[in-house]
């Protein structure tokens, strides 16, 4: 199985983008992961998102608010 990957842009899109909170990103992880469920029930899996972002307080509102998911993480920082 495939680890779902997530990239997150916060600090350089500002003025360019709409803000979309991290919940629009996990309703998708979410519904990916049940469908996957739904498909194979007798595997046992870990659900997991690899989260790439330029703004580290979008990990912690991963961790706090999705706490059943392993999470890793590599933060962009744009000079």
């Amino acid at each position: 199985m495939f680890d779902l990957r997530i990239h997150v842009r916060r600090t350089d899109k500002g003025s360019e983008a709409a803000f979309h909170d991290i919940s629009e990103y996990m309703k998708y992880v979410e519904d990916y992961y049940i469908i996957y469920q739904y498909q194979n029930p007798n595997v046992n899996f870990t659900k997991r998102i690899y989260l790439a972002t330029d703004e580290p307080k979008v990990f912690k509102d991963v961790r706090t608010k999705y706490e059943g998911f392993e999470i890793f993480r590599e933060i962009f920082f744009l000079y």
